[in-house]
């Protein structure tokens, strides 16, 4: 729980890092700490070690692959962003129902820490060149958007954290977001634990 409260903390202060760097050396980066906190859970003797095992899974898998998945696709599909970011949210259904099944299968038949390294593997050896192919150097949303650019022209209405902390919508519409999160890993895993 702690590591997932302390990777809460820390999206706000990494996330904004995707929107001034390239896109795809972030995305190569976030995936190695994916990587190596499958290999520090699965090797961690003491708890200070599994702690920073989940810190880095918790930070870099769920909370910073989902936010490049939705940075990428709304930098990519500028007038179908909303019809886009549909359709990347099914695929994180589809995520939510096949890893834990995949995992747990994993697991029966090689113990979690074995997973762990498996996972770590796979990352190497398949997320991050895939990602590299994918994602081409010249590719112009790779870059942040820069003022006067035509990415950038838009940015005058583009809100900044102030402008969203400041809108009653904001309020009413967090609730609605933190419910799943909520209650897959706070009641389900937590609490059934």
């Amino acid at each position: 729980s702690t590591a997932t409260l302390a990777s809460a903390l820390l999206l706000p202060l990494l996330g904004p890092l995707m929107d001034r760097h390239n896109l795809r050396i972030f995305s190569v980066c976030v995936g190695a700490g994916l990587a190596l906190g499958c290999m520090v859970s699965a090797t961690a003797a003491i708890i200070p070690l599994l702690f920073t095992g989940i810190l880095m899974l918790r930070l870099c898998g769920q909370g910073l692959m989902t936010q490049i998945a939705g940075v990428a696709t709304t930098r990519f599909f500028g007038d179908q962003r909303g019809k886009a970011l549909a359709i990347v949210g099914l695929g994180f259904s589809m995520g939510t129902a096949l890893f834990p099944v995949t995992l747990a299968f994993l697991i029966s038949i090689f113990q979690w820490r074995q997973t762990m390294l498996l996972m770590a593997v796979s990352i190497l050896l398949l997320f991050i060149p895939v990602s590299l192919g994918l994602l081409k150097k010249s590719d112009r949303y790779q870059q942040p958007p820069e003022a006067g650019t035509e990415s950038g022209e838009a940015s005058a209405n583009e809100w900044t954290r102030k402008d969203v902390l400041k809108t009653p919508f904001f309020y009413f519409s967090v609730p609605m977001t933190l419910l799943i999160p909520f209650v897959s890993t706070g009641l389900i895993i937590h609490l059934g634990s």
